[in-house]
């Protein structure tokens, strides 16, 4: 009996238990996400004959407005920002300006109205009027894109001009305007029937007008006709080439003074002051980009001195140097990159290079191994500043190398030697990476203009730059497994690099194109894609 009324108890107990572990805080509900919504205006949305000063929106829930001084645009600009205030759950516009005969303003608020607890987006909310009688309707959209990357750009001005010349966006308003979103979306409403320049610009001192070299923009060359609303308009932003050339930095180190530009140049120059550089004691190095060059000093005495630096005929700046006696140190000649130690990429030829350009070398000085048995090999400067040789020798997959060099098998232009290297590598095996052949097929360029193809990795690397015709084809060997990019310039002036444009002499930035999706490489397998481009 006893055992019995013990069971008892504690199963009364548990059940106590249970039900007190049942009970929970009250959460609230799920969480809000409905943006706020406007339940009536006054003066009425749309409203035609207007001639208030005063516009109140009203809400269906007390509401936030962020960054609206950036968010709000009106079209036609006024002269005078409209007052903006926050009053209970309504909104009040005072108008200070006189507002034009006959015309249809549109205030769009952006991302600037937020419900106040969740801070939910009333996205793009407009509010339009007409002074007329009538309220115009049609639309224009597009979407802006970064003229090289083809990537959406947000926040950029849209705006349309009325009998516009060469010099509108510089000194007049836009009749409409508009902002982009973060996917490069835009959309100007209520516009009126007629011809305009439709132009994008990143407005940065907020004058809604073209007044600063540092400014993006987009224009297209012809007007675009609205009797009817536009959809799918691409606007390609770019920066104009306006600023000045200009010195950026100057280094001198080890006889070697770089110079870097803001811009690239076709022609520069240094100009000694109060002496005079034998041409013989002098090496210009110019970088591919054209913005960065090395002039490299073999004189035999000390000297300071200065030096004019002349690019495209103006004087940029003036530099003094100072070259000292050499020291003991100064004799050996080190590598800017050396010969590959631990494992080798099978496909990547052997190069060495050096700061300064080498006056010889020396093969006796230099011996190949080949799994500890002496190979045949071959060396050859690659470029005209002889600065980087190429070991020329037939490697095989996983097989082990040595490389040993001799002091005096490198000798640069201030007689500088190296010292004994020894470098052990073992190359890769071909079935650890794939390839991918790419054959172009494209209306877009004109007969022979050639078209710089580069392939970039998850990262935006270019991996690999190569330049080809129409409908010829590129083979991309010995890649690493993983995600690739493919992009197109079409270099219509054959200058072997992107080329911006200029609103003034009506030049559009040079076209580019990006493959549609990324390109998956295997180890061990081969991809070809036939890459046919539409302009």
């Amino acid at each position: 009996m006893q055992s019995k009324i013990s069971y008892i108890y504690i199963s009364t107990l548990a059940l106590f238990l249970y039900g007190c572990a049942q009970v929970v805080v009250p959460t609230g509900g799920d969480r809000d996400l409905i943006p706020p919504k406007v339940i009536s205006t006054t003066p009425e949305n749309g409203s035609t004959l207007f001639n208030a000063n005063e516009i109140t929106i009203n809400f269906d829930e007390y509401i936030q407005l962020t960054n609206i001084t950036e968010e709000l645009s009106v079209s036609p600009p006024l002269k005078n920002r409209p007052n903006i205030q926050l009053k209970g759950k309504s909104i009040i516009i005072k108008i200070e300006d006189t507002l034009q005969t006959n015309t249809t303003y549109s205030f769009n608020f952006g991302n600037a109205i937020k419900d106040n607890h969740e801070g939910n987006v009333l996205s793009n909310y407009q509010y339009a009027f007409s002074t007329g009688k009538q309220i115009d309707t049609l639309k224009v959209s597009g979407l802006a894109l970064d003229a090289f990357t083809i990537e959406p750009v947000d926040k950029i001005l849209v705006m349309l001009y009325t009998n516009p010349t060469d010099s509108t966006p510089y000194n007049e308003l836009p009749r409409y305007i508009t902002k982009t979103n973060k996917q490069g979306e835009f959309t100007l409403n209520n516009i009126k029937e007629g011809n305009y320049l439709i132009f994008a610009l990143d407005d940065k001192n907020r004058t809604l007008m073209l007044d600063q070299p540092t400014e993006v923009i987009a224009f297209q060359k012809e007007l675009i006709t609205v009797d009817t609303s536009l959809e799918g308009l691409k606007l390609f932003t770019f920066l104009e080439d306006k600023n000045p050339q200009f010195l950026k930095k100057s280094t001198f180190k080890n006889d070697v003074l770089q110079l870097v530009l803001n811009q690239p140049t076709n022609e520069i120059e240094i100009n000694a002051i109060d002496t005079k550089i034998d041409s013989k004691q002098l090496i210009k190095h110019v970088y591919p980009n054209k913005d960065t060059i090395d002039f490299i000093f073999i004189p035999t005495d000390s000297i300071e001195f200065s030096v004019e630096v002349i690019a495209d005929n103006k004087i940029l700046d003036t530099v003094e140097l100072s070259i000292g006696p050499k020291a003991e140190s100064d004799s050996l000649l080190t590598f800017k990159q050396s010969f590959p130690s631990s494992r080798h990429k099978i496909s990547q030829p052997i190069t060495v290079s050096f700061i300064v350009p080498l006056k010889e070398f020396d093969p006796t000085k230099i011996f190949f191994f080949k799994d500890s048995l002496p190979a045949d090999f071959s060396l050859k400067f690659t470029d005209e500043q002889k600065k980087t040789i190429l070991f020329n020798t037939d490697l095989k997959e996983a097989t082990n190398y040595k490389i040993m060099v001799l002091p005096g098998a490198f000798t640069d232009v201030f007689s500088r030697t190296t010292d004994t290297i020894n470098a052990s590598f073992k190359t890769s095996e071909f079935k650890e990476y794939g390839n991918l052949s790419v054959t172009i097929n494209t209306t877009a360029p004109k007969e022979n203009e050639r078209m710089i193809v580069q392939l970039a990795n998850s990262s935006k690397q270019i991996v690999a730059t190569s330049v080809i015709k129409n409908k010829e084809t590129i083979e991309f060997t010995s890649l690493n497994s993983g995600s690739y990019k493919l992009k197109v310039v079409f270099d219509a002036n054959g200058n072997g690099t992107w080329d911006t444009g200029d609103f003034m002499k009506g030049l559009m930035p040079e076209k580019v194109a990006l493959y549609e999706g990324e390109i998956t490489i295997r180890s061990n397998w081969d991809k070809k894609i036939n890459w046919i481009i539409t302009p």
